[in-house]
């Protein structure tokens, strides 16, 4: 009876490790796809997140190059000075994705538009932005992993991600096959 119920506990330890594993594959897979894809014309609020990396140093110290960065829509009355967007820059940055500081808030004809600074700049942005032209505000920032989306842009590295894990799950099933044999052997031992 002891060993019946040994052996449940450890298939539901195992179900919930995979049932784990598989969620951070997902999760995983989705921050991934959205650092590799880099499509800056995708319309970011459909989901409400994006993930982004950083490659320049305009927000050192708070952020550094290669710090992977989330970001979250939100709405308009939830910006204020002080906080750290990012958005389109059409007209400062020909188009790029910035993230920077909003250093100020002015209203122009019903129109609310936002001056922005980079913490490591020494002066504003040279353009207001509007709210339309931001994705959103930075939530959280995981440091340095934009080596491992630089090494996963390449074609190897890509290839490496999908068959390292894929070689990883083979390695522990089998390790864990082999100590049920060896158990199966010492109770077929002590039976005779």
């Amino acid at each position: 009876m002891q060993e019946i119920i040994q052996e449940k506990n450890l298939f539901l330890n195992q179900l919930l490790k995979f049932f784990f594993f598989l969620l951070f594959i997902v999760l995983f897979s989705f921050f991934m796809i959205s650092f590799i894809s880099n499509d800056q014309n995708s319309d970011s609020k459909k989901f409400g997140y994006r993930a982004y990396i950083i490659v320049s140093e305009s927000m050192l110290p708070s952020i550094k190059v290669n710090d992977a960065i989330f970001v979250k829509h939100c709405a308009e009355k939830d910006l204020k000075v002080g906080d750290i967007i990012t958005f389109s820059s059409k007209k400062s940055y020909n188009g790029l994705v910035v993230t920077h500081r909003i250093v100020s808030k002015n209203t122009k004809n019903g129109k609310t538009f936002y001056g922005t600074k980079g913490d490591n700049n020494s002066i504003e942005d040279p353009s207001l932005i509007s709210f339309q032209d931001i994705y959103g505000k930075v939530f959280f920032k995981i440091p340095k992993v934009g080596y491992i989306q630089k090494m996963l842009s390449t074609p190897i590295g890509f290839i490496c991600s999908i068959f390292i894990p894929i070689l990883i799950v083979i390695f522990m099933d089998s390790y864990r096959i082999l100590i049920l044999i060896k158990q199966r052997k010492s109770l077929d031992y002590e039976i005779i």
